[in-house]
């Protein structure tokens, strides 16, 4: 995918995808040609060990991977909510979303898309979503919209061990109630792949 259709793709944060992206860094992507963002960023320093876009620079930025360009979410506003615009106008410019690869909780949220976000997850104007901190010393995340997510050529929830597939199975059930896993997968039209390793 990445080697026909390069563009701007949007990969997950989180512990999970570390190996994939050492594969990735060392693949024959076209990677001169390819913006990367992330799906969702907290809003942390660069350098905190929470910072989704250090985990990019640790196993993807490196090798071959480091030729593609990084269009980070993290800005230098103070709040996520003050860089929504600018941060919109940035994915804007850089195109179509080509590949958008998505974790999943066990509690069914993707990106920053959590249970009980229904403003955001219902709405239909932005390209980002702001999920404001739930915990004290919790850090607020902006995060793809589902719009966005939804406009990319493919969709891909990648999802690591057996506790992560029992949970897909279990919120795809007819019977499970609503969650953002649920929403995505019963609005999305075009290709959607889930990928699994133990």
């Amino acid at each position: 995918m990445l080697r026909a259709h390069p563009g701007l793709i949007a990969l997950p944060g989180g512990t999970s995808p570390g190996l994939l992206f050492d594969v990735l860094a060392r693949t024959e992507a076209r990677w001169p040609g390819q913006i990367v963002t992330l799906t969702d960023e907290r809003w942390v320093s660069a350098r905190a060990p929470a910072s989704n876009a250090r985990t990019l620079q640790n196993h993807l930025f490196v090798a071959q991977g480091r030729a593609a360009r990084f269009l980070p979410l993290k800005t230098a506003h103070a709040t996520p909510r003050a860089a929504e615009a600018r941060i919109g106008a940035a994915l804007a410019r850089a195109g179509p979303l080509t590949l958008c690869v998505l974790g999943m909780g066990e509690d069914g949220h993707i990106a920053s898309l959590f249970p009980g976000d229904a403003p955001a997850l219902k709405a239909r104007g932005g390209a980002v979503a702001v999920h404001a901190p739930q915990a004290a010393g919790a850090a607020a995340r902006l995060s793809l919209s589902l719009r966005t997510i939804l406009s990319a050529r493919l969709i891909v929830i990648f999802l690591r061990g057996r506790e992560k597939l029992a949970a897909l199975r279990r919120w795809l059930d007819p019977a499970a109630p609503e969650s953002p896993v649920r929403t995505l997968v019963r609005a999305r039209r075009g290709p959607l792949w889930v990928s699994w390793a133990p």
